[in-house]
C-alpha cells in the first residue's frame, strides 16, 4: 500500500473515533436527580411525583456503620466514600456516629435485591413524606476487597443525596461498579454531579 493511503486510512480511522466520542458527549444522559413517590412514608422510585432532596437544615447527614469490628477496613472504606462527597461537593453532608438511634443514614450489609434499585453495588431505600426524606438505608453487596467497598459505598451515598444513575461508564455513579480491583478506574462523580449538589446543599 502506497504511503499517502496510509494517510487516507488513519484520517479515516480519526475521523471516525472522534465522531464516536462526540456522538457520545453529545448524547450522554447526565444523572440529574432521582424521583419518587412517597408511599406510607417509603420511597417508590418508579414514580415522578418529586425530586428527592434533603433540606439543608438535616445536614450533614449522620451515618451509622453496622458492621462487626472485625471489618475495620471496610469501614474505613464506607468513611473513605462518605468523605469523597464532602470533598468534592466543598460541604459537610456526611458524618459518622457511633449512636444509631441518632443516624440519618444506617449503613448495613445483605444481597442485592433485584427491583430496589438495579445497580451490582448494593441499593439504597428512603423513608420520608412530601416534605422529603426522613432516613436511608444503604445495604452494600457482599464485596470481593477493600476497593469494591470503597466504590459501592460511595455510589450508594450519592443515592442517598438524591442523584440517579449516570449513562457514562467512567462516572462514579454508573450502575454497573466492576467489583474486581484491576478493572476500576477513576472513583469520581461527574462535572455535572457536583454542580447539581453544590446548588442543592452548598
Amino acid at each position: 500500500m502506497k504511503r499517502w493511503m496510509w494517510y487516507v486510512l488513519a484520517a479515516v480511522v480519526f475521523a471516525l473515533a472522534a465522531g464516536g466520542v462526540l456522538y457520545g458527549v453529545l448524547t450522554h444522559k447526565e444523572a440529574g436527580l432521582l424521583s419518587v413517590c412517597w408511599k406510607n412514608g417509603v420511597a417508590d422510585y418508579s414514580g415522578e411525583c418529586q425530586e428527592l432532596k434533603w433540606k439543608k437544615s438535616q445536614l450533614p447527614l449522620k451515618y451509622y456503620i453496622a458492621f462487626d469490628e472485625d471489618h475495620k477496613s471496610y469501614i474505613e472504606s464506607v468513611d473513605k466514600g462518605a468523605e469523597l462527597w464532602n470533598k468534592e461537593i466543598g460541604v459537610n453532608l456526611f458524618q459518622k456516629t457511633s449512636d444509631e438511634k441518632s443516624a440519618s443514614v444506617l449503613v448495613t450489609w445483605g444481597s442485592y435485591e433485584s427491583g430496589s434499585d438495579d445497580c451490582s453495588a448494593g441499593h439504597v431505600s428512603h423513608t420520608g413524606d412530601a416534605d422529603g426524606p426522613q432516613s436511608a438505608h444503604v445495604v452494600l453487596k457482599n464485596p470481593s476487597d477493600v476497593h469494591a467497598v470503597y466504590r459501592y459505598a460511595t455510589h450508594e451515598f450519592g443515592h442517598v443525596l438524591g442523584l440517579a444513575h449516570d449513562e457514562a461508564p467512567r462516572s462514579i455513579m454508573y450502575p454497573q461498579q466492576p467489583d474486581v480491583t484491576d478493572e476500576m478506574t477513576f472513583v469520581l462523580p461527574s462535572d455535572y454531579d457536583k454542580k447539581l449538589l453544590k446548588e442543592m446543599y452548598k
